[in-house]
């Protein structure tokens, strides 16, 4: 998404030197959100794959899949464990993209004036300032 919002502030005073300085800013953006990717969990170590080629175990879902989303867990490990590779407890029960990997959200803004210096000519002086990853 993009946008462009003119600053309502200062814009319509009766006041000159306010509006001229303080008046008619901009600010400009663009946002991008994304939700994070599916995730699939998988076991290493000795299981299936071992006796049945190119397949792999899963772990098992003992609960509900929390997220805390702290930068050392985004997810709850907690609440998988391993398969015990005996009965009906071979493949592990969790399903195909059970997780979502983190999203990303990024804002990119500009905050930018224009000055007219001289309204015959229609020449103008324009101060911007970019802020990226906002």
């Amino acid at each position: 998404m993009n946008f462009v919002y003119q600053l309502p502030i200062f814009r319509h005073t009766d006041n000159r030197v306010l509006k001229t300085a303080l008046g008619g800013w901009q600010l400009s953006g663009i946002v991008t959100m994304m939700s994070g990717a599916p995730l699939s969990l998988g076991v290493t170590g000795s299981n299936v794959a071992r006796v049945i080629q190119n397949s792999g175990n899963r772990p098992n879902l003992n609960g509900s899949i929390s997220y805390p989303k702290t930068l050392k867990s985004w997810f709850n490990p907690a609440v998988f464990s391993v398969p015990t590779g005996t009965g009906t407890d071979i493949y592990g029960n969790v399903g195909f993209n059970a997780l979502r990997e983190p999203g990303r959200d990024s804002w990119n803004l500009s905050l930018f004036k224009s000055f007219l210096i001289s309204e015959s000519r229609g020449s103008r002086f324009e101060l911007c300032a970019d802020a990226f990853n906002t």
